[in-house]
Formats: structure tokens, sequence, C-alpha cells
């Protein structure tokens, strides 16, 4: 997303004429509101009572019918509606294009082309009936304005795009999980306070009443949106929440360079932009925010939960502690000072070799081949990221994997060090068998220990499940749990 649509309805070639100099001055994409049933002179005599215009805009729920919705509406940031004024007020094709395009996460202009009616009064009347919208402002030009007055219309959402990185986003359903028709989405971005724009998908019930509570969601550690997130929030979606899962920075089709690179500071501060995202929609309950954290974003969640004040429930899946892993090695079998070092050197060596070829030399993501001696948890990730269950062309561990340096940053920093002072309800669950599920058992006891905040915490074992079926299996996930949790403390 950050580009500006130019879209209009123009009955006689004046509003389009405007539209195409405003689109030609802003570098914005141009998408005509064209009527299924083109009018015609006689339609357009608003001195004839029982003319087709006339009639129409009588009937304030009347909807005509257009040709066209926008194709790829989650690209743009900024939606400029052009029209004339008929009846002092916007032609009631201007609700139809309204209505049958999502515009909620947009910026909204309005320009009118009448020489005599200011738009004020068809401002005021779209901001009331459509109030979940951000209509921004509202100017009446009739094509002989210079061009610097359009420029300077709109020119905090040029500044905006020229800020925003140049994205490629993919339109079509490319997720490892089938598409729920209880529940309907949309792909939208937004741009954390590191500069770095975020892309995520939106997910919401298809029928609901009121204002939703909001979930955040991120995870596995090298995952995608498409793959585990994505089926949490559409599954969490249908229950009766927006969920938003997004690609944190620097991997899926989120911004940042360079690539498959990762520090905590940005893993955080992406989580908290989410949420500032979500708190922005106007059907969402500003009151009512939880986060969902799976694999090594499980451990990341709980720092989010320690600091952001606005959450009011997490829950942790297959939890990893990654900084412990790089640290100390799996159960911990190199927490020894010694083998420490050892790490800090192999890692110093490579930012030698790494300047010296300017590149970044990656880690080799999840084994392209299996060994009889690997160990179960390895074959249970190429059973997921290196198989058609689970690949994804975009995904870190199913491709070259992290860069090598993003263990300097883990090594660096711990997580958790104040997670007994979450005042905010916590779920961990884990499974069984789980390779991971020491991590998850220590990260509730520590959260517990000493802590005035325990009542709403829990920790859940759920027997016979491994740490990659807490990924997608849905018999074994417990959804029906999270789902009363959220409902509880939300």
């Amino acid at each position: 997303m950050g580009k500006i649509l130019i879209s209009f309805f123009s009955a006689t070639g004046n509003t389009k004429k405007v539209a195409d100099k405003i689109a030609s001055v802003v570098d914005g994409d141009v998408f005509e509101i064209e009527p299924a049933v083109k009018y015609n002179k006689e339609d357009l005599d608003w001195t004839n009572k029982s003319s087709r215009s006339t009639v129409e805009m009588q009937d304030k729920s009347f909807r005509p019918e257009i040709v066209s919705k926008v194709s790829n509406l989650s690209s743009y940031s900024t939606i400029v509606i052009g029209y004339p004024i008929w009846w002092y007020t916007a032609p009631s094709i201007i609700n139809s294009f309204i209505e049958q395009n999502d515009l909620s996460d947009k910026n909204v202009y309005l320009f009118t082309t009448s020489w005599g009616t200011s738009p004020a009064t068809s401002f005021k009347e779209m901001k009331e009936k459509y109030p979940d919208l951000n209509f921004v402002d509202a100017k009446r030009f009739v094509g002989a304005e210079d061009e610097s007055e359009y420029k300077e219309w709109l020119s905090s959402e040029i500044q905006e795009v020229e800020k925003k990185e140049k994205l490629k986003l993919v339109e079509e359903w490319d997720k490892k999980f089938d598409k729920n028709e209880e529940v309907i989405s949309r792909k939208v971005t937004f741009m954390n306070h590191f500069g770095v724009t975020l892309v995520a998908d939106i997910y919401e019930p298809r029928f609901y009443s009121g204002k939703l509570p909001a979930i955040a969601v991120c995870g596995p550690y090298g995952a995608v949106k498409e793959q585990v997130s994505g089926l949490y929030a559409q599954e969490i979606a249908r229950r009766g929440f927006l969920t938003l899962a997004f690609d944190p920075s620097f991997t899926g089709e989120s911004g940042g360079s360079p690539r498959s690179i990762t520090s905590y500071d940005f893993n955080v501060e992406d989580f908290q932009s989410a949420i500032d995202y979500i708190v922005s929609l106007g059907n969402v309950d500003v009151l009512k925010i939880g986060i969902i954290g799976i694999c090594g974003w499980g451990g990341i969640a709980l720092q989010v939960a320690s600091i952001d004040t606005r959450v009011k429930a997490t829950i942790v899946a297959s939890m990893y502690d990654i900084s412990r892993v790089v640290s100390n090695g799996y159960n911990d079998v190199s927490d020894d000072e010694s083998e420490r070092y050892k790490q800090r050197q192999i890692l110093s060596e490579q930012r030698n070799e790494d300047f010296k070829n300017g590149t970044l030399k990656l880690s080799g993501g999840v084994l392209n081949q299996l060994t009889e001696d690997d160990q179960q948890y390895v074959k249970e990730y190429y059973e997921y990221y290196k198989s058609p269950r689970g690949y994804h062309p975009r995904s870190v561990n199913s491709n070259g994997g992290w860069v090598i340096q993003t263990n300097t940053s883990l090594m660096n920093t711990r997580l958790l060090q104040y997670s007994n002072e979450i005042r905010s309800a916590v779920m961990i669950f884990h499974g069984e068998n789980a390779h991971s599920c020491y991590m998850g058992k220590d990260a509730y006891n520590n959260m517990v220990k000493d802590s005035k905040y325990y009542d709403n915490k829990e920790l859940n074992i759920i027997p016979n499940a491994t740490h990659c079926d807490m990924y997608d299996n849905m018999e074994k996930i417990p959804f029906d749990e999270m789902e009363k949790f959220f409902k509880k403390y939300l």
C-alpha cells in the first residue's frame, strides 16, 4: 500500500478532466466510477421531476449499480473521490462506490466540480453517514486551477507515499491454509517507528455488530503470515474477533533492508506498531486488545506484554526463547562461558568475511535433506517448512535461513527480564512432546514467581502433541480454550 487512487464519477466529462489533472500532478492512479447504465441528457435534466437523476436523488436508499470495484484496493493508502454536486450533495452512485469498496483503513479526500455549490454539505453528510471512515478534507475544483493547488491539497499524502518503501504485494490467495467463507480478509500496510513498512492481513467475521476486540498475531520465527499466524488469525476471527497477522521487518512482504535479519528491538516495535494500527480502526474496541505469539514470537509476545499496557491478554503457543537457545544451546547444554566465547569468535570472524565480501551470509534455513540421525524436532521442521504442507517461497525457514549475524543481536539481548511484572492475562500452551516444552514451562514459572499478578496466568500442556502440531493441527491447537480465554479477559 502507499499509492494514491483518484476515483471519480463524471456524467458530462468535467469531473474526469479534473481527476486526470490531479492524478498527473500527484502521480496517482485513476479509477472511473461508471454506472452500469450510463446517464443521458434527459436523465440529467434537474428541472424535470420525473427524470432519472431526480427520482434517484429523492430516494435516499437508492444505490445505482456500478460496473466494477477497485481490483487492487490494498495497494492504496489514500482514496480521492471526485463528483459533481447533485441537489446540493453527492450523487447516489458515490454511496454505491463507498459501500462496495472497503475504505476503512484509507485516508479519504473528496473533491467536487460544481461552480456555485460548496462541498461542505456533502462532506458533512459523508462523515455522518460513514463515521468509521477517515474523511480528511473536501475541496471544490473546476479544472482551471494551477497545478500547485492540487499538489498543496494532497501534499501530506504525497510525502507519505514518498517515504514509504516500494513493496511488491501479492493480491491472490497464496496461503498454506484454506480460505474460510465465514471470514473476510484484506491486506494492509503501516509503518513502524524505525521507518520500516510492514505488510499484514486483517481478518474479520463476515457478520458482526458493534465494535470488535482485536488481536495481533505473529510467528513462528522465520515464517510468514501466509503460514501459521494467518491460520491462527483466520480461525480466531471466525470466533468473533478482528485479527491482524503481520510479516516482521526484513521478512515476507514487509520492507526493510538487508533482508532476513532480525533484532529484538525491531521485533517488539513491530508488534507494538501492529497494535498502533488496529487501535486506529473504527470497528475496534481499543480497550480490548490482545496478542498471539507462536514459537520464537511467543517469547517476543511476552516481552511486548511486559512493556505495552494496551495489551490486555496474551496467548503464547509452542514458545521459544530464542535468545536463550542461541546463548545456551537446546536444554542449556552449552550454558558455559567458554562455549559462548567460541560462538562470539565465530560471529566476529563472520563479520570480517561479510564486510570483505560485501554480502551477509545466510545460515541455510531448515535442512533440504534429512538423515536417519537427525533429531525428531529437525524432522518435524522439515515436514512443515520443506513440504507442500507448509513451504512458502517468502519464508526464511523454508529457504535460505537467517543472516548468521542475527545471532549477535540474539546473544546480546535477553528476553523476559520483567515477565513477573506482567499484570495482564497470559496463557502459555505447549505440546507435551515438544522439544521446546521446557521453555514454556520455565517462562510460566518465572512469570508467576514472586509475582503479585499470578491469578490470571495459565499454563496449558497439550497431551500427545509436538512443537509443530501447534502450527497447523486443527485437532490439537486449543482454539476453544483460546476463545474462552480472550472472551474472559477482553
